[in-house]
């Protein structure tokens, strides 16, 4: 239908050309029809907007083109225009449908302004229609139960999916039913009933519903009420949304988290004993360790030249897994006490750069004896609050492993310096590097890298993961980079000491 099309029907050849020069003027598409049939013929085509009809006709009564008009193009409005009606032709022409009635000769401005309204007045009927039909496919293809029902609970109207929902065939079977009747506990329908009529809607309201098999299931009803002219509630409109499946899965979800809240404790109770036993098992080692290693230093430093090669042997292996042991039974009392919660700092004021210096001469005897050169770089550094023991620990491992990746005749860079509001320690070395692909294993515990040392020397796996903690402690952190061929710098980050008395900035 054109919006904008007006068709003129009168057998006044003058007046037809009169007002359709005016209402194209307008802007209005004009379609004139000499008579009754003529016009009727025409709304084959695209139906006019509104019909201006002349009542009197030679071939048709208006009449009957007004109810031919009404038949076929129902939404067009016809405006009747006459001279020589009777009051009671007038009021049959509006009974069947016409919108307006002009007497002629009739003022054109008054002509405009019923052709306006009319128009207006089928604009907005067709938005009414649209919008219905809107709903209308809304309520049959929603995927939750749409209902009307009476005030008393009888089913107007219900869309598919309430009989999937109460399990119902037909609309029929389920108009048998009375809402009230649907409802597992019958009188939960008229508190709900209560909470629309008070609060004039109510949305998501929990309600446990019977299916027809006698399956209860859980749902939520949004809801509103129908009134009548006068305001009464005649009925309610709305929706059920079927939460059954939801409700299950929260009630697994929560017994889930029982169990792994149980499961948690148990994990924690294990992990305290693993600790305990760790320590226990690490301090009664100790000491057996620290006389064998004791005594095979003895032996091989003052008693050599009695001793067989094959003797000399096997006590340099006793030396060796010694050492190793006894830095495995302390790595594995520090993880003890850290998995514990108890990693202790005593936080005195430091220099830091002292305190690498001294570090750095002390490892200078190993990497002697490795052929490996340590080179320091450091810049002026105030006092910082830091536990030196701890972070000598760190330093030993950084530096020493660096020694023990680097080839004879390389240089090991050991750098101290300011980066805005921390202090960066970097311990870089020419080794082999470490493959990306590993990198994240560096500092987890127990975990090493498919790069061996140059001596052949195997690590606990622990010394970096118990350094990263200890940086933690201190608010800081340690990190890696590396290129597989080129080395690898090992990162330790402080923060810097606020003001001059020293204080950490926390």
């Amino acid at each position: 239908m054109a919006s904008n099309r007006i068709l003129i029907v009168d057998d006044d050849v003058n007046l037809c050309r009169t007002l359709s020069d005016i209402l194209e003027a307008k802007g209005y598409e004009a379609v004139v029809a000499a008579t009754g049939n003529a016009a009727l013929e025409s709304l084959a085509e695209t139906a006019p907007a509104v019909a201006l009809l002349d009542l009197r006709m030679e071939d048709l009564p208006g009449i009957e083109v007004l109810r031919g008009i009404k038949r076929r193009s129902p939404s067009t409005e016809c405006i009747v225009l006459t001279g020589h009606a009777t009051q009671s032709s007038a009021i049959e022409a509006v009974n069947l449908g016409a919108y307006g009635y002009l007497q002629k000769p009739y003022d054109m401005d008054q002509l405009l302004v019923t052709i306006r309204r009319a128009i207006e007045r089928q604009e907005d009927r067709q938005a009414l229609q649209d919008s219905e039909e809107r709903y209308r496919r809304f309520f049959q293809t929603s995927r939750d139960c749409a209902f009307i029902t009476s005030k008393q609970g009888r089913w107007l109207d219900m869309n598919e999916a309430a009989l999937r929902l109460f399990g119902y065939e037909s609309r029929d079977d389920l108009r048998e039913v009375n809402v009230r009747n649907l409802y597992a506990n019958p009188a939960k329908r008229q508190v709900l009933v209560r909470e629309i009529t008070e609060q004039g809607a109510i949305r998501d309201y929990p309600v446990d519903l019977r299916r027809k098999n006698g399956d209860v299931i859980h749902a939520l009803v949004t809801s509103v009420p129908l009134e009548d002219e006068k305001g009464r509630i005649e009925g309610f409109q709305g929706t059920i949304r079927d939460i059954t499946e939801r409700k299950r899965a929260e009630r697994a979800l929560a017994d889930y988290a029982v169990e792994l809240a149980e499961k948690n404790a148990e994990l924690e109770r294990l992990n305290e004993q693993k600790n305990r036993f760790l320590g226990i098992a690490a301090h009664e080692l100790r000491n057996p360790l620290h006389f064998i290693l004791s005594y095979s230093d003895f032996l091989l430093e003052e008693a050599s030249d009695a001793l067989t090669e094959e003797q000399i042997k096997f006590l340099s292996m006793i030396q060796t897994s010694s050492e190793f042991m006894a830095r495995l039974v302390n790595d594995l009392l520090d993880v003890a006490k850290i998995d514990a919660g108890k990693l202790e700092l005593n936080l005195v004021q430091t220099d830091l750069v002292a305190l690498v210096r001294r570090n750095v001469a002390l490892n200078r005897t190993l990497a002697a004896k490795r052929d490996v050169e340590l080179h320091l770089h450091s810049e002026p550094l105030p006092k910082m609050e830091l536990d030196p023991v701890k972070v000598k620990q760190v330093l030993n491992n950084l530096i020493n492993n660096a020694v023990k990746y680097s080839p004879p005749g390389a240089v090991v860079d050991v750098r101290l310096a300011k980066d805005n509001r921390q202090v960066i320690l970097s311990v870089h070395d020419r080794g082999p590097g470490i493959p990306e692909e590993e990198l994240g294993k560096v500092f987890q515990p127990f975990e090493t890298t498919s790069v061996e040392s140059l001596t052949g020397e195997k690590g606990t796996g622990l010394g970096l993961a118990i350094a990263k903690k200890i940086a933690h402690g201190h608010g800081g952190d340690v990190w890696v980079e590396s290129k597989l061929g080129q080395g690898s710098t090992f990162f330790l980050s402080l923060p810097v000491s606020d003001g001059e008395d020293g204080r950490r900035n926390r």
